[in-house]
């Protein structure tokens, strides 16, 4: 199956099989497997093998990766390509603190006491924290200092905000008192992507919070996040995420 949703397989006890995409791996105990948005992906685990699996599944919303300090590492961890299987040592204390911390999100989630939903963000931050110390995740960071960081921030929010609006380079560049040449190496540099690619993402984002949380159809979304073209939207969505709008409409009536 597939879903909408990062997801992160930790194997407590026992071997499984997985198979994401088209590779196929055997799982063993402390191994950990990070899953993400659209991979086709199936755990099976042989008869009479204990097994115990920890999912961790969550949607990119729950982190916040608009402020440049966290997108540093938030970014790198939601474009992780999957593929492969990292092997922890249960001697390593990287491996120990990774172990509490998944332990940990599954007892907030399931007592759900009186703030939880704070402490499992807090938890999901920490991981991605711990994934990048173990090496699993590197971090990317920018050149950006001081009031450019501060300014790069406002930018970043205000395409968030007006996504559906056409974005024009020079009026972002204007926002950085930088010359149109200039910011789109800088945006390049610190984004890791052109100023249009980064704009199409967070349109191609929204496109898909609607369908889904709003139940409109594939057209009134691409409408609504400011696509003019349905077919040229179509051609753009897939080259982003890797498959049609249409597998989104079709995962949301199966899970109904």
């Amino acid at each position: 199956h597939w879903h909408d949703c990062y997801e992160i397989l930790f194997i407590l006890e026992g071997t499984a099989e997985q198979q994401i995409n088209d590779k196929n791996f055997n799982a063993e105990k402390n191994d950990l497997i990070i899953l993400n948005e659209g991979d086709i992906h199936s755990t099976y685990c042989t008869e009479g093998n204990d097994t115990r699996i920890l999912v961790i599944k969550f949607l990119p919303e729950i982190i916040d990766s608009s402020r440049i300090y966290e997108s540093k590492y938030i970014f790198p961890f939601l474009r992780h390509r999957s593929g492969n299987i990292f092997h922890l040592l249960d001697t390593s204390d990287k491996f120990i603190n990774l172990y509490n911390l998944m332990l940990g999100l599954l007892e907030e989630f399931n007592k759900k006491d009186i703030g939880f939903e704070i402490y499992i963000k807090g938890f999901f931050y920490q991981l991605i924290a711990s994934l990048v110390r173990s090496g699993i995740i590197n971090a990317y960071v920018p050149v950006i200092k001081g009031n450019d960081a501060l300014k790069f921030d406002t930018l970043l929010k205000y395409i968030e905000i007006n996504y559906n609006k056409k974005m024009d380079l020079k009026k972002a560049a204007d926002m950085l008192n930088f010359s149109s040449s200039y910011f789109s190496r800088y945006f390049k540099k610190i984004t890791g992507r052109t100023f249009k690619e980064y704009v199409n993402f967070v349109k191609i984002c929204e496109v898909e919070k609607l369908i889904i949380s709003t139940g409109m159809n594939i057209s009134q979304a691409a409408y609504q996040a400011g696509f003019s073209n349905i077919t040229s939207f179509n051609r753009l969505f897939k080259q982003v995420r890797g498959y049609s709008p249409g597998a989104i409409k079709k995962s949301k009536t199966a899970k109904d």
